[in-house]
């Protein structure tokens, strides 16, 4: 005879198109009621396979409704995965069914953080209150550690690794804008683990075991090349800094520059595989070069600086980046690379060092200006006016494009709250484009697009913080 939860879970399934929020308010306190009331251990989770398949069943904006958002059906889930967490992180080999739950169960709150997120609920979502807790958070910190430490245990294991980097995608996705979220203590926990595996030998001896032509990973090769630092790189706010400084403190300069070393001299044989792995690694360097403080712990590792240039200067990412109108993997590498050197570029003694190193040379940047990707090409002009004397400048061509990459550049972080636009603030914007308004046609460009607009508010608004507001005025005069 079929089980009261399994009547429940048939009638949502029979009415999964038109049933309203109301009536699965009603239908989920039903399986809240028999859940709490069985004891039953050896079927349990045969009941959450059916209550899951239900729910896959059911519209995303009717998940995410306010009636049933936070209902205790959710808080049970999250509580069943938490266990699955702590059981696959133990020596207890995760069934065929455990393993379904896990993926289903972290495809469903996938789902309606994605929902919640589209239509700007995460702020007045009570989905935060049941997601955000602490032992479910702490379950997931204690495996992400353990995956580092132990990880012939599971490197095999595609589809419980595939589900881990769906559950860590979606919680970096959920705080993304948002630092009431990111800087919750139960978030903040998953910190230190990332931080472990980033500088483990973990991380160092799977990087170094790819093979250089292959175009796919395994979901254990993905997890730690590309979840883990794309979680730290795209960690905005207060932790971000503490993020790079530890990684810094780790000794993870000297491991990247050793993978660099091995692998460069075949960066023309390069598949996707690796492309994208270093891109994720560069994109975390790019970090440590964009803050002062963490700037200084590459004096101790120039040789990074020649491994970038040297990035730059290969004709392989150059065609690349010189043809492709969108990003891939070759672009974002490009893309993190400049962005090395252009974070460098604003502290005189790195740019010395810059210009002085055996890679370097003006050309590979006159040749970036040429990309497709607005903010490579942003960053070759940028580093272009602090390398570029009167004469050159003067002889620069493609004027009308810098000049509406710059404006357009400049007018987003205007009216960003940061007063930054992809890393770049308004006052470097502004810095960079001085130095080329000595051209002619610049000037006319301003003039005749009516520019003038925006350079007045970045000489008059006063969040701005430009620090010198004669570069603003340099432009009106």
């Amino acid at each position: 005879m079929d089980s009261a939860i399994s009547k429940h879970c048939t009638a949502i399934c029979d009415q999964k198109e038109k049933i309203s929020a109301e009536e699965l308010q009603s239908l989920f306190n039903l399986i809240v009621v028999e859940l709490n009331n069985n004891n039953h251990h050896s079927i349990i989770d045969d009941y959450y396979i059916q209550i899951i398949d239900a729910l896959k069943n059911i519209y995303s904006l009717t998940l995410i409704d306010s009636l049933i958002v936070n209902n205790e059906l959710f808080h049970l889930l999250r509580n069943y995965l938490t266990d699955l967490l702590n059981k696959w992180c133990s020596d207890i080999v995760l069934t065929d069914k455990d393993e379904y739950l896990f993926q289903a169960i972290v495809e469903l709150f996938s789902k309606m953080i994605k929902h919640i997120k589209t239509t700007n609920q995460v702020l007045t979502s009570t989905f935060q209150t049941w997601f955000l807790n602490e032992l479910f958070f702490k379950a997931i910190a204690l495996l992400l550690e353990d995956i580092s430490i132990n990880s012939s245990k599971y490197s095999t294991q595609n589809q419980n690794m595939e589900s881990i980097s769906t559950l860590i995608q979606s919680i970096r996705f959920f705080q993304s804008g948002f630092d009431c979220i990111r800087n919750n203590p139960n978030v903040l926990l998953l910190i230190d683990p990332i931080i472990y595996c980033l500088c483990s030998s973990t991380y160092i001896n799977t990087f170094k075991q790819i093979n250089i032509k292959s175009d796919t990973q395994n979901p254990y090769e993905e997890f730690i090349l590309e979840i883990c630092p794309c979680y730290c790189i795209w960690h905005r706010g207060k932790s971000q800094l503490t993020i790079i400084n530890q990684l810094c403190l780790n000794n993870m300069l000297n491991s990247y520059q050793e993978i660099y070393e091995l692998f460069l001299p075949t960066i023309n044989q390069w598949g996707y595989s690796i492309m994208q792995s270093m891109f994720y690694m560069t994109a975390l360097l790019r970090y440590v070069a964009y803050y002062p403080s963490t700037q200084q712990y590459l004096i101790n590792n120039l040789k990074i600086l020649d491994s970038i240039l040297i990035l730059l200067n290969n004709y392989t990412l150059l065609d690349n980046i010189l043809t492709a109108t969108e990003y891939n993997s070759k672009t974002n590498l490009t893309d993190s690379a400049i962005s090395f050197i252009f974070n460098l570029s604003h502290d005189f003694q790195f740019l010395t060092l810059i210009k002085e190193n055996l890679y370097f040379s003006k050309d590979i940047f006159l040749k970036l200006k040429h990309a497709n990707i607005d903010r490579v090409k942003l960053h070759a002009f940028m580093i272009l006016a602090k390398i570029l004397n009167e004469k050159d400048i003067l002889n620069l061509d493609n004027i009308d494009i810098l000049t509406t990459v710059f404006i357009n550049y400049l007018y987003r972080a205007i009216n960003d709250p940061c007063h930054s636009f992809q890393d770049v603030p308004v006052e470097h914007l502004l810095t960079s484009l001085k130095a080329f308004v000595q051209h002619d046609e610049i000037k006319d460009g301003i003039a005749k697009q009516n520019y003038f607009e925006i350079l007045i508010r970045c000489a008059t608004q006063t969040d701005l913080h430009v620090e010198n507001s004669s570069t603003t005025n340099y432009f009106l005069r």
